[in-house]
């Protein structure tokens, strides 16, 4: 039997054939029987244990659904592209745990009786009462069989017996953390011997509704249908007069009411139509862009096994970031999910249960494609998951594209499924990358018409737009961009600008929603829902893990952590860069708006199809320097793909501070997934520069000395506060203000930073050029008094062990009353092979006690060139605590761009730093770049013993290189002029 099981033309024994997704009802009641709670369980590291499965002991108690690994029970496992199990397919070997689950249920008593799974991983054999019923695979489709002959006692005995690995393992290769069990709902459903079975509604614009059903058993006359309308009147006619369009905008749900034989079902469709024509995605008739991302059912708890409110959850926090369209990346979610997409409104591209990533690395300089995608053993499986996919969402509006899997090359196997959703359904388009793609997989570069949507990964703006001139005509999606791991992405704005210029360019899908994670106890042991923990911060010994945490191999390390929000949903600042970019109201010239000063502005409504008017108000506060000098509401009467230009108002400059207009839109009223007065977009324009460089009055009358320039050491006195220079380094080794040492430890030169999640590939070369050891190093010296300031200078090279000199640099410091300035000028050295610079700056460690911040400059969350659409310009207070981010894996946070001041200060004194310029950039944070670099986890962080200050002429770009494009030349720090300045004194401001 258990060879027999493992081949891809059996793709279930005795499974009732597919249908829609719903629940019959008598009345208001379900009928349907849970079977979800406790299961006695019994658990075998192999087939071998437990062939006889009346001979099975079951001493343990598992719950349903839920997945076993964070029960004790099997490994849990990160991989990414590579097989968990040796590559035999379609066999595995009889190393394939063995989940047994039993449980006794009254027998409800009814002509018909059917059992559901939603997800069982991977394959699962059926028996009741000790007989067998039937076999299923595809762990994320819904599995129903008709219990009726087996079920004959008062009380039924129930037994699933789930395998780990089977031939599915080889189709089932997502990228996420592996787990195995019945992780979705099961439950009975008692029906009579006659009954609808499946049923398929057809809509227009027009109102017109026909619906195609079938009946289980013989006909006993016709079902009664009817239409609940949006306001909840009832219409015995299908066809509705004026029907109101369901869109993501407009979520306009009707309820076809089926009665028939004491059954009622009830089932939510729309007025919706799609059109590709011309290569412009249309939905209504109306062009959209679909400001998307990619969702996974994950939970740091439950594994698979999401619940209702996790997937409602996820749904409104979606609609809250402005987000219009979700893909179910790769597979298809809880069949809830997609009704909660109809209800709220996103669009979804829906896709099928099928990867087999892990090919790609079984062969060398070859075309994988033959191993399963085109392989003729594998098709029944495909089109299997295709159909049943289609079937289950065929009448959700939400679903306005169906995909073929993900990631599994190209083969004849997925035009044989395309061919099923086209035959079946014509009314929607069909995507899958890989058809679109090939040459990404070593094919030949034509385009499978199979598909009637383009679609890539992750390409560079060049790339996309030639995929945009291309003569194709089929609209082009991004079915995955900016992988959104860690601090980042970066460059979002850049693919927008682009996509709102060009028809073809329908929108895409950000990677992906949530870190994946599972959190452990103090004894790394799996937290899951029998001690009670649901959605909470880490606390009391608890932490997340991800891949090489728990032992395994394969595993893909930190790759799982990938979202756009941290595993219990609280938001990284990539969310928030996201939501900006996908505001409803944009500028038409955003990446200049705070850049340029202007007398006029064009507000563009990004909407499909609404006026924001009718859900949003606008605020306009002009500011200088934290004060506010106007506000004024603003009129956003603007009907869909139109803007309005508005004037702006004028002031004179202002002597220290830039002005600025913030335009904050904000919800009027509460709704369904955001507050009264909460920001859905904010947008700044810069409407005067300032007259000085520097943000405060110079100050004049204390002398310094130059006190002795013998040794190593330089020593400067001014004031209160007396210096020391370390000729070596020219750094500040040392200051004491009022005889009190600041520093903790002496200032150095860095060009590092703890890399980020996006810098995994650039991070090789880094290390290859022993970046990370880069310091100043002064060759040549020189002091002196002239004019009341003491005159230093120090020049030198930027170099690391064993490589060429990366720049020759020169630093000059002014020391007066006003504090210290320092100048830096620097050439890079034409020999040296690094080709860009994680950050040039300078970091000044301060004692512990410096804990709180004000400043100007963009925030109040980290920004970086390239990533800084969620900040304004603006005066900030914060803590140096609040700055660092608790990435799951420490690495570069808390940057300000454009800053003018910041002051680090000693609580409840008057005792501060103060860093000013005229755009530099900088971060306070309790860690150097160089404690953060090797930690794991954020939770292996030492005690904090400082401030590190770190003053930046530059960092550079972020972008998405984890599995995006190269950071773009202009956004990488590779100046072959460097020149920049600051003001540190010891005082506030």
């Amino acid at each position: 039997m258990y060879s027999q099981l493992f081949s891809p033309q059996n793709v279930g024994l005795n499974r009732c054939s597919p249908r829609c997704y719903y629940v019959p009802r008598h009345g208001d009641e379900p009928v349907s029987v849970s079977l979800n709670g406790k299961w006695q369980f019994a658990y075998f590291d192999t087939p071998l244990e437990c062939q006889d499965i009346n001979a099975v002991k079951f001493d343990r108690e598992i719950p349903v659904p839920s997945c076993w690994q964070l029960y004790g029970y099997g490994q849990l496992m990160y991989t990414n592209v590579n097989y968990p199990v040796p590559y035999l397919a379609p066999s595995v070997t009889p190393d394939n745990p063995v989940g047994i689950y039993k449980r006794k249920v009254k027998n409800p008593r009814s002509e018909r009786l059917y059992i559901v799974f939603e997800g069982v991983a991977s394959l699962f054999e059926l028996y009741c009462d000790g007989r067998f019923v039937g076999m299923s695979k595809g762990s994320r489709l819904q599995a129903e069989f008709d219990l009726t002959q087996y079920a004959i006692y008062d009380e039924i005995e129930l037994v699933v017996k789930v395998y780990t690995y089977s031939d599915a393992t080889y189709i089932e290769d997502q990228d996420c953390l592996r787990y195995n069990g019945i992780f979705r709902d099961v439950y009975l459903l008692p029906r009579p011997k006659s009954h609808i079975r499946d049923f398929f509604i057809h809509t227009d614009l027009t109102g017109k509704v026909e619906v195609d059903y079938d009946y289980a058993g013989a006909s006993e006359g016709r079902p009664m249908m009817s239409v609940i309308h949006p306001d909840g009147t009832e219409s015995e006619t299908l066809s509705v007069e004026d029907p109101q369009p369901w869109t993501a905008e407009t979520p306009n749900l009707y309820c076809l009411h089926i009665n028939y034989n004491g059954e009622d079902i009830y089932k939510n469709f729309g007025f919706r139509e799609i059109t590709t024509d011309n290569a412009v995605f249309k939905i209504n008739g109306s062009p959209i862009k679909l400001r998307g991302v990619n969702h996974h059912d994950t939970h740091p708890t439950r594994g698979y096994a999401v619940t209702a409110e996790d997937d409602e959850r996820d749904v409104k926090l979606m609609k809250n970031n402005n987000m219009n369209c979700v893909r179910t990346s790769h597979y298809p979610p809880n069949p809830r999910f997609i009704e909660l997409c109809d209800r709220y409104g996103l669009y979804v591209v829906a896709e099928t249960d099928i990867e087999a990533h892990g090919t790609e690395r079984l062969v060398v300089d070859k075309d994988p494609s033959f191993l399963i995608a085109g392989n003729p053993e594998w098709q029944n499986a495909f089109v299997d998951r295709m159909s049943r996919l289609v079937e289950m969402h065929k009448n959700s509006p939400s679903v306005i594209m169906w995909s073929l899997g993900n990631e599994t090359h190209f083969g004849e196997n997925h035009v044989k499924a395309a061919d099923y959703c086209h035959r079946r359904d014509p009314s929607r388009p069909v995507h899958y990358e890989g058809s679109t793609v090939p040459f990404r997989y070593r094919n030949d570069r034509t385009i499978n018409k199979c598909v009637d949507v383009r679609s890539r990964m992750y390409p560079g703006i060049g790339m996309m737009e030639e995929d945009a001139n291309d003569a194709d005509c089929r609209p082009f999606f991004l079915c995955e961009y900016l992988h959104a791991m860690g601090l980042g992405p970066g460059g979002a704005i850049d693919y927008w600008n682009l996509i709102y210029s060009k028809d073809v360019l329908c929108g895409g899908c950000v990677w992906e929603w949530a870190d994946h994670a599972v959190l452990l106890d103090r004894d790394n042991k799996p937290v899951n829902g029998l001690k009670g923990v649901d959605d909470r911060c880490p606390g009391d010994g608890m932490h997340y893990a991800y891949g090489g945490d728990f032992g395994e191999v394969p595993n893909d390390d930190v790759f799982c952590v990938d979202g756009l929000n941290y595993p219990d949903r609280k938001y990284h600042t990539g969310l928030r860069t996201i939501r900006n970019i996908y505001s409803p109201v944009t500028f038409r010239k955003m990446g200049d708006a705070t850049d340029i000063q202007h007398s006029t502005i064009a507000l563009v409504n990004r909407l499909d199809f609404t006026n924001p008017k009718d859900m949003l108000r606008c605020e306009m506060r002009v500011m200088c320097g934290g004060k506010l000098l106007q506000k004024t509401n603003i009129d956003i009467d603007i009907k869909p793909h139109c803007e309005k230009v508005i004037m702006l108002p004028q002031f004179k400059p202002d002597k220290y501070f830039p002005i600025y207009a913030d335009f904050d839109f904000m919800y009027k009223e509460d709704n369904a997934f955001a507050k009264k007065n909460e920001t859905a977009g904010m947008w700044q324009v810069l409407i005067a520069k300032p007259l000085s460089d520097l943000p405060f009055e110079e100050i004049h009358g204390t002398m310094p000395r130059l006190l002795s320039k013998e040794g190593r050491y330089v020593y400067v006195e001014c004031g209160d506060v007396a210096y020391a220079f370390d000729k070596l380094t020219g750094m500040l080794a040392q200051a004491e203000k009022n005889g009190k040492e600041v520093l903790e430890s002496p200032a150095y030169f860095t060009d590092w930073r703890a890399p980020t999640d996006n810098d995994r590939n650039v991070r090789v070369r880094w290390e290859e050029q022993y970046l990370r050891y880069a310091r100043f190093l002064a060759d040549d010296f020189n002091a002196f008094e002239s004019r009341g300031s003491v005159y230093l200078t120090f020049s030198g090279h930027v170099v690391t062990p064993v490589r060429m000199p990366i720049y020759e640099v020169k630093i000059s410091y002014i020391i007066n009353g006003n504090g210290m300035f320092a100048k830096v000028i620097g050439e890079k050295d034409d020999r040296t092979l690094v080709e860009h610079l994680p950050r040039f700056g300078f970091c000044y460690p301060l004692k512990k006690e410096y804990s709180e911040l004000r400043y100007f400059a963009k925030g109040p969350l980290e920004n970086y060139v390239d990533f800084d659409v969620h900040a304004h310009y603006g005066l900030f207070t914060s803590t140096v605590e609040q700055q660092y981010e608790p990435y799951i894996r420490p690495q570069e946070c808390g940057n300000h761009t454009g800053a003018r001041f910041v002051t680090v200060s000693v609580p409840e004194s008057d005792t501060a730093v103060t860093v000013c310029g005229s755009g530099f950039e900088f971060s306070a944070l309790p860690w150097t770049p160089e404690e953060m670099t090797d930690v794991r986890h954020r939770e292996e962080l030492p005690a904090s013993d400082k401030t590190a200050l770190l003053i930046n002429y530059k960092v550079g770009g972020i972008g998405s290189n984890s599995c995006g494009p190269r950071l773009p030349d202009e956004l990488k720090l590779n100046d072959k002029h460097v020149e920049f300045a600051y003001l540190l004194r010891f005082s506030a401001i």
